[in-house]
């Protein structure tokens, strides 16, 4: 089942276009996954909610960007279609509302305490307190956008010594609670063999010298650019070691360079050096859909608030390939820091061995914006291959925060 999950100001924004109807839009899949959590809709207003996720999307990131001291994050209630949109000043509101009427989406505008930049600072300074602590189902630290506070799910050890601390009335603790749910990594099976451009869903994997090939191993999800003028690939953390020479097909990629996969957090990646020629001289931004075609990546999230419980997040890897003649490889977000690493949930996707590392994506329309990378998955049968189950990932928005704190160069996803 899904869940869900809480001076007059003047913003430039131009509102989405309305995508044009289209029965096939959304895989109807994915719309039966959202018929079952709200059997009192219809498909027809399913997809009616559907589309209006991209304007929402947008206007959210801006409203992020210009009201960085107002803005408090927005929570969507999908089965009565309202648009929760918090801020600190009540002189945001009739801006906010007009914004969201201009797309279509009825909205309630509430006033909170605490802005969405507060709450993150706290989150990570709570998290770093926590340090070693976050390797267990203990000292999971996430913003509940909706209650407007930062909840910090902690083992008894650490309750005692927070309650004794100083915090923020902002910060609400709770005992911690014991996975339900066996989680493994989505590692091994399947290949292709692509040319250029590098793009994310293939199969990469250590260079094997006596094949002259790379190794059936895990997916490629982004490649990224730095502020320095290096392209690199993203893959699963857990895939690599660092200093491994990787590929795809006959094509050597380059080294992995960074490898972070602490079983702590929720940040999964390796960053492989795109070194050779062949890739480079190829531009970045798409993804796998047939040998012969690309879908491409069109935006990018850089913050956790930008994921929402009931987003329609999708998984392009080895196994899955974006846009197939049968749709994308879609399912919901169930929860938004899940007891497995913090990582996000999604649930009714297929999945196989060898697909970490693999690019999740929210697919709006025709586009796509990447969200993070595949790390894990509940337990797989014995083809080693998942149905209708969940999938974690590692969310951009914290791949980047590390980067930022571990490279000299400014890494982000590259877009067309």
């Amino acid at each position: 089942m899904l869940a869900l999950p809480g001076q007059a100001i003047a913003l430039a924004v131009t509102p989405e276009p309305a995508p044009a109807a289209a029965a096939d839009r959304w895989p109807d899949a994915l719309v039966r996954d959202y018929l079952k959590a709200y059997p009192h809709l219809t498909a027809a207003q399913v997809r009616e909610r559907l589309d209006r996720l991209a304007g929402r999307k947008s206007l959210a990131a801006k409203w992020q960007e210009q009201l960085s001291g107002t803005y408090a994050g927005t929570w969507y209630d999908f089965g009565a279609d309202v648009w929760h949109i918090q801020v600190t000043k009540d002189d945001a509101s009739p801006a906010v509302a007009e914004q969201a009427a201009a797309i279509g989406q009825r909205a309630a505008v509430d006033v909170v305490r605490h802005a969405l930049t507060e709450l993150d600072a706290t989150r990570q300074a709570l998290q770093a307190r926590l340090g070693s602590r976050t390797g267990s189902p203990t000292g999971l630290v996430h913003v509940d956008v909706q209650a407007n506070r930062v909840v910090a799910e902690v083992d008894a050890t650490a309750a005692r010594s927070l309650a004794a601390a100083d915090l923020p009335d902002h910060v609400e603790l709770r005992a911690a609670k014991a996975p339900t749910e066996t989680v493994v990594p989505a590692v091994c099976h399947d290949r292709y063999n692509c040319g250029q451009p590098l793009r994310g869903g293939i199969n990469v994997g250590p260079w094997n010298t006596a094949t002259g090939r790379a190794n059936n191993y895990c997916s490629l999800g982004f490649t990224v650019r730095a502020s320095d003028s290096t392209r690199w690939a993203l893959t699963a953390g857990h895939c690599a070691s660092l200093n491994q020479l990787w590929g795809h097909g006959e094509q050597q990629i380059g080294q992995v360079r960074d490898v972070r996969n602490n079983n702590t957090d929720a940040v999964d990646v390796a960053r492989i050096r795109i070194a050779n020629a062949y890739w480079l001289q190829a531009g970045g931004g798409y993804m796998y859909s047939t040998s012969s075609s690309t879908v491409d990546v069109d935006a990018a999230i850089t913050n956790r608030s930008q994921i929402e419980i009931n987003d329609p997040v999708c998984f392009n890897s080895r196994s899955y390939p974006a846009n197939p003649p049968g749709g994308d490889n879609c399912g919901v977000v169930i929860l938004i820091s899940s007891l497995y690493r913090t990582m996000p949930a999604v649930s009714g996707v297929d999945m196989c061995g060898g697909d970490s590392g693999g690019s999740a994506y929210l697919k709006v329309g025709d586009a796509r914006w990447a969200y993070g990378l595949v790390s894990a998955t509940t337990a797989r049968g014995t083809d080693d291959c998942m149905r209708q189950g969940s999938v974690y990932f590692s969310p951009l928005p914290d791949i980047y925060r590390y980067f930022d704190q571990s490279a000299a160069a400014t890494i982000r996803v590259e877009t067309r």
